[in-house]
């Protein structure tokens, strides 16, 4: 692990608040987190987004311990009904790793803040994955049990905010790599757990596209122009132990299916980045703390319209 913090230091830390329907970057907390890194190893984020209550911050916490080899109580989750985590939030101390075409890189998880409660708006919703998905390497679409209809309706929405976007920058760009991520899969034997299984799982839901309306076939011809990479992964149910108040969700509470899985997911997620294709940007702490600025900024325009402004003109 890279880093100057101590052990007694290191954590989540959030980045980003919502304060009244704005976002707030705290550059301090950031700032620390970016330039503490190696000057001359190039920097990435991998993100999760998703509807609250999935169990998007305990999956960002076994890719920590996964990462560290440790089982560190990072990223904080909490048993119940309710929506616990609020805003963004980074750890804050970069991991090193190294990258399939060989480059030595320094990673960081970003945790957001769940979709479709009761208290966040679909605008806040729309910025919190623009903000994830202009700024990850890889983002982890994370959803349960099944790719229901609206999912792809809602990710065809959000990403409605890059063309708004690319307006107020004057400049064009494509999102990196989206990654969806069935949790609690019940049918294995129709497709298998893991990537190949969920190959054939997005396929299939993308084919059928073909048999809805104009607006539903759109949403497969966006993928293609708005993610460069995407893919698709079926994870298991983590166990019974999961559903217990006192779980913290150590190795040995999961079932051993959802362990071996899980960390097949973990490493192949990594292996998928690459640095050395053509095209591909190399961030180091500075570059990535401005364009955290300018994105949060631009984001919080007040040119930016909200959610069903984009959907009935149809940006």
């Amino acid at each position: 692990m890279s880093g100057q913090l101590p052990r007694s230091k290191i954590s989540a830390v959030q980045i980003i608040s919502n304060q009244n329907g704005k976002f707030v970057l705290d550059e301090a907390a950031l700032e620390q987190i970016l330039l503490s890194s190696v000057v001359d190893r190039p920097i990435l984020i991998i993100s999760i987004i998703g509807s609250f209550r999935t169990g998007k911050s305990f999956l960002l916490n076994k890719f920590l311990n996964y990462l560290t080899n440790n089982e560190l109580d990072g990223f904080k989750w909490s048993y119940g009904s309710s929506p616990h985590t609020k805003g963004i939030w980074m750890w804050n101390t970069p991991l090193s790793v190294t990258l399939t075409d060989g480059i030595e890189a320094q990673l960081l998880l970003m945790d957001t803040q769940g979709t479709f409660d009761n208290e966040t708006t679909h605008r806040d919703c729309a910025i919190i994955f623009s903000l994830s998905a202009f700024l990850s390497s890889v983002q982890i679409y994370n959803i349960k049990n099944n790719i229901e209809r609206t999912h792809l309706e809602y990710l065809n929405l959000f990403a409605q905010y890059k063309k708004v976007t690319e307006n107020l920058l004057r400049r064009e760009f494509r999102f990196e790599q989206l990654t969806f991520l069935v949790r609690d899969w019940h049918y294995p034997e129709e497709f298998e757990y893991g990537f190949s299984g969920g190959e054939k799982l997005l396929k299939s839901r993308l084919d059928n596209c073909g048999n809805e309306s104009e607006e539903i076939k759109d949403i497969t011809k966006n993928l293609e122009f708005y993610f460069k990479k995407k893919n698709c992964f079926l994870l298991p149910h983590p166990g019974q132990s999961i559903l217990k108040k006192d779980c913290r969700g150590t190795f040995d509470e999961l079932d051993t299916e959802f362990n071996e899985f899980s960390k097949i997911f973990f490493e192949k997620t990594i292996q998928s980045v690459s640095l050395n294709r053509a095209g591909a940007v190399h961030l180091s702490g500075k570059n990535l703390l401005e364009k955290f600025k300018e994105y949060v900024n631009v984001l919080n325009s007040q040119t930016i319209p909200d959610m069903e402004s984009i959907a009935s003109v149809g940006i």
